[in-house]
C-alpha cells in the first residue's frame, strides 16, 4: 500500500493529537491549501518549523469550522489534531509543501496497571499544581479521559517549550510520556511553591529571578 501524500503547513508550534489549534491563514499559498482541503474534505499536516528547519514528525489537522472569512481572502479556522506522522519525503511541486508520510500512534503494549497508575498520578499532580497556582481546575472530567489524551493535554500547557512538545509527540509509549509530563508539572509546582514562600518573606519589591536561573 502506498504511503499517503498530504499538504504540509509549517508552523512555529507543535500540534498534539485531539488538541485544538485555531489558525489565522493569510499567506496566499496556505489560503490555496486550506481551500483545497475544505473542498476535498481532507486533513493537512502541521509540522513544527524553526526557520527553514522542518521537523520530521508532525500531526494531521482536521478542519472543524471556518470561523471567519475576510474580504481579502484571509481565513480564521478551527482545527483539531488527528493522527501523528513521520515525513518520508518532501515535495515542492505545488504552491505549498506536500509530503509522503507514514502514520503512527502509541504502542499498544503498555501494561494496564502501569497506565492506570500513571493516569492517577498525573491527575493528582495536576490537582496540586492547580492548588498552588490558584488555578480554577475541575479535576473530575480528567478522570474520564484516557491516559494518552491526558498526556497530550498536559503537554500543551505553557510550562513546556516547543522542543519539549516535539519530543512528546515523537514518543510512542503512553506511560513514558505521561510520566515525563507529570514530572515536569511536579517540578514546576515545587518551583512555584518556593517562589511563593520567598515572596512571603522578602515581599514583591525584591527581584528574586536570579535565584532560579
Amino acid at each position: 500500500m502506498d504511503e499517503p501524500r498530504i499538504p504540509i503547513f509549517p508552523l512555529n508550534t507543535v500540534l498534539m493529537p485531539r488538541m485544538p489549534l485555531p489558525l489565522h491563514v493569510f499567506e496566499e499559498r496556505y489560503r490555496i491549501m486550506i481551500s483545497e482541503c475544505i473542498t476535498a474534505g481532507r486533513e493537512f499536516g502541521v509540522v513544527n518549523a524553526s526557520g527553514s528547519r522542518l521537523q520530521n514528525v508532525g500531526a494531521t489537522a482536521e478542519i472543524k469550522s471556518v470561523i471567519k472569512e475576510y474580504d481579502d481572502g484571509r481565513l480564521d479556522i478551527l482545527t483539531f489534531g488527528a493522527e501523528r506522522f513521520r515525513i518520508l519525503e518532501v515535495f515542492e511541486d505545488r504552491p505549498y509543501l506536500t509530503a509522503k508520510v507514514n502514520m503512527f500512534g502509541d504502542d499498544a503494549s503498555d501494561d494496564e496497571e502501569a497506565l492506570a497508575d500513571a493516569l492517577s498520578d498525573a491527575v493528582a499532580t495536576l490537582a496540586e499544581f492547580a492548588e498552588v497556582t490558584g488555578t480554577a481546575l475541575d479535576i473530575t472530567p480528567l478522570t474520564d479521559i484516557d491516559a494518552e489524551q491526558l498526556s497530550f493535554l498536559i503537554a500543551v500547557t505553557d510550562i513546556f517549550s516547543n522542543d519539549d512538545r516535539q519530543g512528546f509527540i515523537e514518543m510512542t509509549c503512553t506511560v513514558e510520556r505521561l510520566e515525563k509530563v507529570s514530572e515536569a508539572v511536579r517540578r514546576s509546582t515545587i518551583m512555584r511553591k518556593a517562589v511563593r514562600e520567598i515572596r512571603h518573606v522578602v515581599g514583591d519589591s525584591v527581584d528574586i529571578s536570579h535565584l532560579f536561573n
